[in-house]
Parts: structure tokens; sequence; C-alpha cells
């Protein structure tokens, strides 16, 4: 469970995965799907594969992973003009296994600060980071927290500040994390679907 995006050291600890049949569908049942975006045409996309991969860690940041099993595991991602949903969600063996993770990462003092150090090592000449901060959520599931990064894209046409919004919900023995990328200028609008479709996400989840 992370905001940032990056590849993640060696000695980085990592989920031990057991994925089942049963697991996969019910990772499967709480993802996104068409429906969940909305009546609008113009939507193209649908499942993919989910990264498994460990998270990236920092040196005041490296959780424990190890002791927790993923049994099921789904994603998938929607796209429209200037705007991206991906969903990642991740079954646990045990709503214990849940609510660890969840008190070694998004709960961690240095979640935030390890997240803003390896999104500004992703800069280029044509995306810069700019700021990660934590935004104020409604509890949408026994564990919601979100956060949003700031990007300054550089193209032909000029300069676009883009929004990445990272909504990460945990219910029972399910994880969801929901990304949604934007230009920053439509963040306010788009922000209230974010939360409705993260909620019908956890609500499709197993208790």
């Amino acid at each position: 469970m992370c905001a940032a995006t990056a590849t993640a050291d060696a000695g980085v600890d990592q989920y031990t995965i057991q994925r089942t049949a049963t697991g996969d569908a019910a990772a499967l049942a709480a993802t996104l799907k068409r429906a969940d975006v909305g009546s609008a045409t113009g939507w193209t996309g649908g499942p993919e594969k989910p990264d498994l991969s460990a998270d990236p860690g920092c040196p005041n940041f490296h959780p424990k992973q190890s002791d927790l099993v993923v049994t099921g595991a789904a994603a998938a991602t929607y796209k429209n003009v200037g705007l991206q949903l991906h969903s990642e969600t991740q079954v646990m063996r045990t709503p214990k296994m849940v609510q660890l993770d969840w008190q070694r990462s998004a709960q961690s003092p240095n979640f935030l600060s390890c997240a803003r150090s390896l999104l500004a090592k992703t800069s280029t000449k044509t995306a810069r980071f700019v700021s990660i901060t934590k935004l104020k959520a409604p509890r949408v599931a026994s564990y919601t927290a979100a956060y949003r990064a700031l990007v300054d894209v550089t193209t032909a046409k000029g300069k676009t500040r883009v929004a990445y919004d990272v909504v990460l919900v945990g219910r029972g023995r399910t994880e969801i994390t929901l990304t949604t990328a934007m230009p920053l200028s439509a963040a306010a609008t788009v922000w209230a679907m974010e939360l409705a479709i993260a909620s019908k996400l956890a609500g499709r989840a197993p208790a």
C-alpha cells in the first residue's frame, strides 16, 4: 500500500502471494468496472494484470509485509478525455492482516514523507513533481485515506498542472487503491466522483 510509484529497493519486504480462485474472484468484485464510471460515452479500458511487486521503501519507511498473505488480486483502468481512473484490489487471508498492513503503511508517520521523496525522484524535463498532500476524505470503509500529488506536465501545447489523487480503502480482508489522474482545474468536480466510486468498491468487498 503506497501512494507513490517507483522501483522498489531489492531489500524491501514483500507480501506472501498465495492467490486462489476464490480470492481472485473476491478481488475482481471490488475492482473498478465500466458501470462505476457513469453513463457518459467515450470511456475505454477494462481489467488488467494487477501489480504485485513490492511497494517502494525509504530509509525511514520499510514496513514489514512478508507475514501478510495475499489470496486474491485484480486491477482495472478506464480512460476518457482528460481523465483516467485505475483501481488495484488485494484480498488478504484475514481481516487482521489488513489491519496490520494499514497500521504499518498509511498510518505510519513516515508514509507521506517517503511518498514525497520517491515522487521527487521521478521528475523529468516534461513532468516535474510539485507536491503531495493528504486530503480530508469522509470515511467510506473501516479504513480510508486520500492523497493528492501535483505534477507540472509540459507538452508542445504548453504547461498543464495535473493532479493525481490516490484513495486508499480497507474493509474486512480487502484493500483497494483508487488512483485518478486529471487536470488540476477539474479536480474539485472529479473529487465527488472519486469518493462515490471508492464507496461503491468498498461496498462490494467481502466483509
